[in-house]
């Protein structure tokens, strides 16, 4: 009991009321400690704890509403507070706090609790406690409305007003909350997920809201572009990306539309480019004549199929057009021919039955055309000059064989008149008139009165013929009647000048200067060795010209009288060959190429010229019924080798000399162009020049012993580079130093002055350098082409500190020497030449690399009356720098194509 006692008696008097608090789930161990720590203030401090319950207990209430219908930080919050107030000596702490965050979240809250005596005296109580709750169920958005009302709020008195005020914004926030959730089951519908936003206040729903309306716009108007501008081009193309843009809807606000949008944006320009290119090339069409079946432009709809179709409709258009072309050129010139397709012109679906009508068009022009040349080749073949007419018929065969036929006539007598010339006996007095009036009737058209004067002539001529005959008859009679001649001579096939030949020998040598019939031939002895002599030198001039005398000379052996009448024949048909050539370069050889290459044999027989003028119009018709064989074939139409002036002795077959013709410039010339052309030859005869006196009208009679042969220069040869290798050190400096000279001396020719003198300063050193900047100077268009070629052989032949210095030494000379003659050609070139933008001179600067571009680009503007050469870069294959006796023969044949033979004074 006494234990009992003792512990009653230790037990605070307010011990029951700690008790009763820690019951209802306060912590009480603060206010224990709050009360025991002044127990003569303990009466005081009891009240004290009682207030701190008291506001905890009922901060704890008023915080409930935010806990239950508040959202994220605030409930936190709110629940902290809560928590804290379990501990009641936190209250006013907490109270603080509150009192600070309600301000601004819950002012409401400030003014109905400070007035909760005065509504709860008027018996309002309850109805403060609605508008409480009806205050803390608005949206937080809405706070700042609020603040209108908060004045009133702690006087009853002013309910009217709280009542008006708190209904419309209520209101407004139905309205809000409606909108907001009538978009939200529009985007549902659509498919976006924003089931998110019925949790968030008012602001925030509208603004994701507004976001997501922005995003629909930016669908929308997605959807419309492919509608509007992919699903008329290809409804399949448009489902596509419309399937895409039902993929970037899953996605949401985080979808990148922009780029989709980009995308449809540039296929839909694709797609409409491709429409008007294919709007354009049917107008083209339309413009050129053909007529589709729309005049309409091409839609969007039709756009895939035309372009499916287009490849086949252009080979048709193509085709149709060709034939349209042909069609065009054969009514312009055969008008009454017109009628026959002009319905189907232009017209594509009938393109084949076109087709057949120009080609039927074309076949009967073309026959109107073979007639006009089988008339033309006729009188060709006759030996007559039909150039002209050849080309007429070519180029209008309709009237041209209209107009020929009006001239045959006059062509015929043409024929007959030269056959009769050809037929007079001219062995006497020659046949230099009859040849100049057969010339006359071949070459010219001539008029009535030349025809008449050609028969008079003709008359003259064969009376006095008759009557020479008839002088030598009689002279042969007096000779059989003094038995000087041989009876058995017959002298009917003899000619006047061989008749009186006859005759003269006979009367200085009696019946030994005549010979048996069998023999052929009434001359004997001297008379056949110049006969031979004759026909052998002739054919060694047609062989040095060209010409295949193979088989005549095969023929000498057999029959020579047979062989000198056919070789004698042949002069005037030799005249014919390049009437012939003319007329065989027309036909098209690419129809049968192996023809084609016998016949180009066959031009370099002498012998077959009157055979291939017979057989052009059988070669016509054969090469017209071919199709063609190989379209690059090229038909190369020989050409014998002009006569020369001056005559020099060639040995001929039997080894003896006859004169053949020789023209020593023209040799020149020909020596300086195989140099050019001929790149590998290992030795070159540079050609002195030669003078050449004019061969006058008048036979030529060459003494042998007065020709001069020209003087023949060889070059030595460069040594061997392995010979040349065996030299000594010392003498392979001093060749450096002469190479350097060489080089610089070039340099200074070629305009290079500053490269020349780090030459002549700086020796071998200089070379890297010089080599780039000369290099620098090569493929320099447009200009002419020796000088890039000098360029390149100087790179090649610079020194190497070796042997074959020496060599180079010589060769850099000889360009340098050439470049100084050739800076003499440009400044005259250019002292004739005008400036394209004034009408000054050039002129010449002085500076060799500057005036050869000048020239370059004047001579391309407008070529000289002279040779131009190549104005393009070199781009031959030049030899190793080691390869001296290589680089010899290209430094000869460019200082030859530079140092070439002046004609007339002047140097080309």
């Amino acid at each position: 009991m006494s234990v009992d006692s003792d512990d009653s008696s230790d037990t605070p008097w307010y011990h029951s009321r700690l008790e009763e608090w820690g019951d209802s789930g306060l912590i009480v161990d603060g206010l224990e400690d709050y009360l025991s720590s002044d127990s003569a203030t303990s009466s005081d401090r009891l009240q004290k704890a009682e207030y701190f319950v008291n506001l905890s207990v009922n901060l704890r209430h008023r915080l409930t509403s935010v806990i239950e219908n508040w959202h994220d930080e605030d409930v936190v919050l709110a629940a902290r507070w809560q928590k804290e107030l379990k501990d009641p000596m936190t209250a006013d702490e907490v109270l603080v706090e509150y009192q600070n965050w309600a301000k601004d979240n819950r002012p409401w809250e400030l003014e109905l609790e400070a007035g909760a005596l005065q509504w709860a005296t008027a018996g309002v109580g309850e109805i403060r406690k609605e508008l409480l709750d009806r205050f803390d169920s608005l949206d937080r958005s809405t706070t700042s409305a609020t603040l209108v009302m908060v004045p009133y709020l702690s006087n009853p008195e002013n309910f009217e007003i709280i009542e008006e005020g708190l209904s419309g914004i209520e209101q407004n926030e139905k309205r809000q909350n409606g909108l907001i959730t009538d978009s939200m089951k529009q985007m549902l519908d659509v498919g976006y997920d924003v089931g998110y936003i019925s949790e968030l206040n008012l602001k925030e729903a509208l603004d994701e809201i507004d976001k997501w309306y922005l995003l629909h716009d930016e669908h929308e108007q997605l959807r419309l572009l492919i509608i509007k501008e992919i699903a008329p081009f290809d409804e399949s193309l448009a489902e596509h990306h419309d399937s895409r843009r039902m993929v970037l809807i899953k996605e949401g606000l985080s979808a990148d539309v922009q780029d989709l949008h980009q995308q449809i944006v540039a296929i839909a320009d694709n797609l409409h480019q491709r429409k008007q290119l294919l709007n354009d090339q049917l107008n083209n069409w339309r413009d050129i004549g053909i007529i589709l079946p729309s005049d309409q432009a091409a839609t969007a709809e039709e756009l895939l199929e035309w372009e499916a179709n287009l490849p086949e409709i252009n080979n048709v258009v193509n085709t149709h057009l060709s034939a349209l072309q042909s069609w065009k050129e054969i009514v312009s010139r055969w008008p009454e021919r017109k009628d026959e397709g002009e319905a189907l012109a232009g017209k594509i679906e009938f393109t084949q039955d076109f087709i057949d009508v120009v080609e039927s068009l074309q076949q009967d022009w073309k026959q109107i055309e073979l007639d006009g040349l089988e008339l033309v080749a006729k009188y060709e073949d006759g030996g007559l000059a039909m150039d002209a007419w050849r080309q007429r018929v070519v180029e209008e065969p309709r009237n041209s064989l209209q107009l020929l036929k009006n001239e045959l006539p006059m062509l015929d007598a043409r024929l007959n008149l030269i056959e009769t010339l050809l037929n007079l006996d001219c062995s006497f007095d020659g046949s230099d008139e009859v040849e100049k009036r057969v010339s006359i009737l071949r070459e010219i058209d001539v008029d009535d009165e030349v025809v008449v004067n050609m028969e008079e002539f003709i008359d003259k001529q064969s009376r006095r013929g008759a009557r020479h005959l008839r002088m030598l008859e009689r002279d042969w009679l007096d000779l059989l009647s003094q038995g000087k001649a041989d009876e058995s001579v017959a002298t009917s096939p003899l000619s006047i000048g061989a008749f009186e030949e006859l005759v003269a020998t006979t009367r200085r040598f009696g019946k030994s200067a005549t010979t048996s019939p069998s023999a052929g031939d009434v001359i004997a002895g001297e008379t056949m060795k110049r006969l031979a002599a004759k026909t052998d030198q002739e054919l060694a001039e047609l062989e040095y010209r060209g010409w295949n005398v193979t088989q005549l000379r095969i023929e000498i052996t057999v029959d020579l009288v047979a062989t000198a009448r056919k070789v004698s024949n042949m002069r005037t048909k030799i005249d014919q060959h390049p009437s012939l050539r003319r007329r065989l370069k027309s036909l098209p050889w690419k129809n049968d190429v192996a023809l084609a290459l016998e016949t180009e044999l066959e031009l370099r027989k002498p012998d077959a010229i009157e055979s291939l003028h017979n057989r052009v119009p059988q070669f016509l018709r054969h090469l017209a019924a071919r199709p063609v064989e190989d379209p690059d074939f090229s038909f190369t139409s020989w050409s014998p080798s002009p006569i020369r002036q001056t005559l020099v002795p060639m040995v001929g077959k039997d080894g003896k000399e006859v004169l053949l013709p020789r023209d020593g410039l023209q040799d020149a010339h020909e020596a300086i162009l195989e140099a050019m052309e001929i790149e590998n030859e290992e030795e070159e005869t540079p050609l002195q020049q030669e003078v050449v006196e004019p061969a006058k009208d008048e036979e030529i009679i060459v003494e042998p012993e007065i020709i001069v042969e020209p003087e023949i220069i060889v070059e030595p040869k460069i040594k061997d580079v392995a010979a040349v290798k065996e030299k000594s050190n010392t003498s392979s400096g001093g060749e450096t130093e002469r190479a350097l000279a060489a080089l610089a001396s070039l340099l200074h020719n070629l305009g290079l002055q500053e490269d020349a003198a780090i030459v002549e300063s700086e020796g071998i050193d200089s070379l890297d350098s010089v080599r780039r900047n000369l290099a620098s100077h090569v493929g320099i268009e447009p200009r002419d082409i020796r000088v890039d070629r000098a360029l390149r052989l100087a790179i090649r032949l610079l020194p190497r500190q070796e042997g074959g210095d020496e060599a180079r030494a010589e060769l850099l000379s000889k360009l340098s020497n050439a470049i100084a003659e050739m800076e003499k050609w440009l400044r005259l070139r250019l002292g004739t030449r005008r400036s394209e933008e004034s009408e000054n001179f050039l002129g010449a600067s002085g500076n060799f690399l500057a005036d050869a571009s000048t020239l370059g680009i004047a001579l391309k503007r407008v070529p000289g009356p002279g040779i131009t050469p190549a104005l393009v870069a070199d781009e031959l294959e030049l030899p190793h720098p080691t390869e001296l006796s290589e680089l010899q023969n290209g430094v000869n044949h460019v200082v030859n194509s530079i140092l070439l033979p002046p004609v007339g004074g002047v140097r080309i």
